[in-house]
């Protein structure tokens, strides 16, 4: 099993919903393929000013995301970043630059940040690097040159982080990197399978350097600059499907990689090392069951310290071998000043993340000062300047990824967002900036959708994941929130029936349909017929409200013409993709299959494809305008319309939007509307109509 965080990306996608759609219909938020588990607060925001401007402040992008001019793309209109007031993201790697003081670098998917004063204030260098930072190394002598293992090779950057190239190994995922500080074109790159090569050119040619090496994912490498033929690796053993096992290894090589032999089998993940920068040769260890330490290069190890916990990874004082830091999974950052003898508990003062998730991906320690530290999380970054007993929250990081968007025709103006990693958020208008649900009213940070009621103003409901996988339910525009009888149900869609405001239906991952009769505070099953649906859409389509259609994932699209006691299938059948998206338009019904794009019914039963125009069937959504009456989809990169529901059309043709995915949605202040998308750890791009 993969540990959590790693597979966010499986749920989290895109983002998307519905918004200014006929009443009954509702949307998953996003196109989920499956879920195989799942992971990667901040204080009140202060109340926005309602009558800034509609589009002050925006950033104009174009669709590779660089600053434009409104009107220097001929013939269509910029899209603009929509995150002002956003901060937080999914954050696997932090590490400060050993050459530059102050100079820190962190990773959130595809996104590169710089700080230049050890890690309180951020700025991005760029939204691409190419498939993924897992490890970054820094050449000695060359400033500005970066090296990196990726999820698509071993790349290099020569302008300090804004641009990448693939240096070599294009296509094969890299999941850790060593230099050698006195030869720095000596290189070693780890991946899965066992994988572990050298290079002696920079990285232009690689030979195997894996023999004696277990098969497993390498974690971690560590060399010994006195001794450069000396190389120590972290293994976290693998089957033969590439599924993780509960067991690891640290192994060495005496040769420069010639042969290894395993030094210490782990009862559990052997993750990652941390290396004394004043003797090299102390070297700790984190692993799933504890920390364990060298002080003669790796040949032995002690006996576990921390035993029985998850130190996901270690932090090394550059000044003292024996003040460390160890990121507790999931319970916070302990360190220790006598080389791990005796340890401060796990410290999670000014970590403001979801209780019983305060832990810490990755952690590195200032060069020039021990006591000042940062640690990557599930939701930003956090430094602490006194070695780690408090922390506080950086700024400037604007990488909170988009699960859900979501627009109530009672408050059209108003957005909600569904995060994955980092709450709830709600943007009062599209002139003003975000502001964060905290932590003490909403105490789930890993969300699957957000529903500001079609009907009832004021009540939204909030499908969770993480900590219960349960819905939760504010009457109050989300001043507060109160959990349901819901545990376990991993809600994805809610939807009201436009005909009796107190009856609600939820879709859910592992238990199809559930339906309240007063207003949401308590559910029941609702699926004969639907048990083992997964329930991405709802469309509740007669005036009466007992004609129901829910599109899944894998069991196509059912109905309900008794409001929802009982389902049967549509020619929409199994073995289709994520039905991500069901409204009524012009009187027809439209789905959106993931891998298959637009399908129409007439009826509800037979439904044929309807894509005509369309350059891409995947990670789309569908939403209807109902100001000037069409339809937009999603699809691939782009953003389509159509009048008729047939045909398709690209929208601003020659600039599609910079990032995103999954359904649109509209936001409408007064005379000013904007079409709205999720862009991943992009955050939320707009375009205005």
């Amino acid at each position: 099993m993969r540990r959590l965080f790693y597979a966010a990306s499986i749920l989290a996608t895109a983002c998307g919903s519905t918004s200014e759609v006929p009443p009954h219909s509702e949307d998953a938020g996003a196109d989920s393929k499956g879920m195989d588990g799942a992971v990667s607060d901040r204080a009140d925001a202060a109340l926005p000013d309602a009558s800034r401007d509609a589009d002050a402040g925006f950033q104009d992008v174009t669709s590779e995301g660089a600053d434009v001019a409104e009107g220097d793309v001929s013939g269509c209109r910029p899209w603009s970043y929509w995150n002002d007031g956003l901060t937080g993201g999914n954050f696997n790697y932090v590490q400060f630059d050993p050459r530059t003081a102050a100079l820190v670098l962190a990773v959130a998917g595809s996104q590169l940040y710089r700080s230049t004063d050890s890690g309180q204030t951020w700025t991005l260098l760029t939204n691409n690097t190419g498939g993924g930072i897992a490890e970054m190394a820094f050449p000695p002598g060359s400033p500005n040159v970066l090296l990196a293992a990726t999820g698509d090779g071993f790349r290099r950057s020569d302008d300090g982080g804004q641009t990448w190239t693939t240096r070599s190994l294009q296509g094969v995922p890299l999941t850790s990197l060593l230099v050698d500080r006195t030869s720095p074109q000596r290189i070693f790159v780890g991946g899965d399978q066992g994988l572990l090569m050298r290079s002696t050119d920079g990285g232009g040619t690689w030979r195997a350097a894996s023999s004696g090496v277990p098969f497993g994912q390498i974690m971690s490498l560590a060399g010994d600059p006195s001794t450069p033929d000396n190389v120590l690796a972290t293994v976290i053993l693998e089957d033969a499907n590439g599924s993780w096992k509960s067991s690891g290894a640290i192994v060495r090589s005496t040769n420069g990689g010639l042969t290894w032999a395993t030094v210490l089998n782990v009862n559990g993940f052997a993750q990652r090392l941390a290396q004394c920068i004043v003797d090299p040769k102390v070297i700790y260890a984190g692993t799933a069951i504890g920390v364990v330490k060298s002080i003669d290069g790796g040949q032995l190890w002690s006996p576990f310290m921390l035993a029985g916990m998850n130190a996901a990874d270690i932090g090394v004082d550059s000044a003292s071998c024996d003040h460390i830091y160890a990121a507790i999974f999931p319970s916070g950052i302990a360190h220790s000043t006598n080389g791990g003898t005796t340890w401060s508990p796990a410290i999670t003062q000014g970590l403001t993340l979801q209780e019983g998730y305060q832990q810490a991906n990755r952690l590195s320690v200032d060069p020039k000062n021990g006591a000042s530290v940062v640690a990557a999380t599930h939701d930003g970054i956090f430094r602490s300047t006194n070695g780690g007993d408090n922390w506080l929250a950086a700024t400037g990081l604007e990488s909170v990824l988009c699960r859900d968007l979501r627009v109530s025709p009672t408050a059209p103006q108003q957005l909600w967002m569904a995060s994955w990693g980092s709450g709830a958020w709600r943007r009062p208008s599209s002139g003003a900036p975000w502001q964060r649900i905290p932590l003490d009213r909403l105490p789930r940070e890993w969300l699957m959708t957000v529903y500001p009621d079609t009907f009832v103003g004021g009540r939204v409901m909030v499908g969770t994941f993480l900590g219960g996988s349960e819905a939760w339910r504010s009457t109050d525009q989300g001043a507060t929130f109160n959990v349901t009888n819901t545990a376990s149900l991993n809600p994805f869609v809610f939807a009201t029936d436009p005909t009796n405001n107190a009856v609600m239906y939820m879709g859910t991952q592992v238990a199809g349909v559930y339906k309240s009769i007063d207003g949401g505070v308590t559910w029941q099953p609702s699926n004969t017929g639907a048990t083992d649906a997964f329930v991405l859409s709802i469309l509740i389509d007669s005036d009466d409200g007992r004609t129901i259609y829910i599109g899944t994932q894998g069991s196509g699209i059912l109905r309900s013409t008794d409001a929802g006691a009982s389902w049967s299938s549509t020619t929409m059948g199994l073995g289709v993709g994520a039905i991500g998206s069901l409204v009524r338009f012009g009187g027809s019904l439209y789905a959106w299959v993931d891998g298959a794009g637009v399908h129409r019914s007439q009826n509800g039963m037979v439904w044929t494809p309807s894509n005509a125009g369309l350059e891409a069937l995947n990670f789309g959504g569908i939403v209807v305008d109902t100001v000037v009456p069409r339809l937009f989809a999603s699809a691939g990169a782009a953003v389509y319309t159509s009048a008729d529901g047939t045909s398709w059309q690209p929208f601003e043709k020659g600039c599609p939007p910079p990032a995103g995915g999954g359904r649109p949605v509209i936001v409408s202040n007064g005379a000013s509307r904007h079409v709205v998308l999720g862009a991943g750890t992009s955050g939320v791009v707009a375009h205005p109509l």
